[in-house]
């Protein structure tokens, strides 16, 4: 890309116009996550009306749990995953707090623990 208000005209009116151009960041490159990390790959469908899948790597053999958590900032759901090896895995959600209730629809927050690290992200659920 030629650097800004060179090569490039535009013509409005009958009047010439510089143009300045600049690139756009299109992605941001990740620092500190590697595969020695527990990651959210991604959580889909979100936002969501009757249950999501959670995607996530696990650095290696660790108890994961998984623990959802409203706006307000109370745990509304705990799930323990067990053992997970390294890799990727998959766990769903339904939406609903530890006594099976459905939650209301709004925002919350996935968040995953091992004994080594914690991982959150958000989700919307949509009734």
């Amino acid at each position: 890309m030629p650097p800004p208000n060179e090569d490039f005209v535009a013509v409005a009116g009958g009047y010439y116009h510089s143009l300045g151009l600049k690139e756009i960041t299109t992605s941001i490159e990740d620092e500190g996550l590697s595969a020695n990390s527990l990651l959210i790959s991604s959580i889909c469908p979100n936002p969501f009306t009757m249950s999501s899948s959670i995607v996530f790597q696990s650095p290696g053999v660790s108890q994961v749990g998984l623990e959802v958590y409203d706006t307000a900032g109370r745990l509304v759901r705990t799930e323990d995953l067990g053992s997970s090896p390294a890799g990727q895995h998959s766990v769903s959600w339904d939406g609903r707090d530890a006594s099976g209730a459905e939650l209301s629809p709004g925002i919350y927050f996935i968040r995953l623990v091992s004994a080594e690290e914690e991982v959150s992200a958000k989700v919307v659920i949509m009734r």
